[in-house]
């Protein structure tokens, strides 16, 4: 397993355009709930203002992109 340095060198920040492909406006049907501390409700709405999404498409794009990551990865 990678120490967090090697992580860290292997790791390429995106630029805020990266963040674009996660607007996804198309019909959704099926609600997540989620629960999350109010100090961290408020980082992830800054994040979501920062690069102009919607809470919904920012945590749907976040969590598809971990769930693709597990699934080839570990799967």
């Amino acid at each position: 397993m990678e120490n967090s340095k090697e992580h860290e060198e292997q790791y390429e920040e995106p630029d805020l355009d990266y963040f674009k492909a996660w607007d996804n406006p198309s019909l959704k049907s099926e609600r997540l709930y989620v629960r999350i501390t109010p100090e961290n409700k408020k980082r992830v709405l800054l994040a979501c203002n920062r690069v102009e999404l919607s809470l919904s498409d920012f945590v749907t794009g976040a969590t598809l992109e971990a769930t693709d990551f597990v699934i080839d990865k570990y799967l």
